[in-house]
C-alpha cells in the first residue's frame, strides 16, 4: 500500500482497494493509515473538491480536497455501515469516516 506521497507499508486493506482498481474520473483514491497497534489502511474513492474543482454535491462538505458527509455524533445511524461520525480536532467539522 502507498500514501499520497509515494511511501508504502504492507497493511491490511479495508475499504474499496482503490489503489488496484483506479478511481473514475473526478474522484480521488484516499489513504487513511493507522499504523497501531497494527498496520492498517482504509482506501476508497471521494468526489474532489477544491480550487479549479467543481464544488461538492448538496449535502457534502469539502474536507483536504474530498466530498464528504456531515453528521452530528449524538445522532443514530448518520453514517453509512463502516463509517463513524468524527472529526480530527476542534476546529474541523463532524464527518462521516472510515471506522477503523
Amino acid at each position: 500500500m502507498r500514501d499520497t506521497h509515494g511511501a508504502s507499508t504492507c497493511a491490511q486493506v479495508y475499504g474499496p482497494d482503490c489503489q488496484r482498481t483506479p478511481c473514475p474520473d473526478g474522484r480521488k483514491c484516499l489513504a487513511l493509515f493507522i499504523a497501531k497497534p497494527q498496520a492498517k489502511v482504509w482506501t476508497q474513492c471521494f468526489p474532489e473538491c477544491g480550487k479549479d474543482r467543481p464544488p461538492c454535491a448538496k449535502g457534502l462538505v469539502c474536507d483536504r480536497a474530498s466530498c464528504l458527509k456531515p453528521c452530528e455524533p449524538d445522532s443514530p445511524d448518520v453514517c453509512a455501515p463502516g463509517y463513524r461520525c468524527l472529526r480530527l480536532n476542534e476546529q474541523q467539522p463532524w464527518l462521516c469516516r472510515p471506522d477503523m
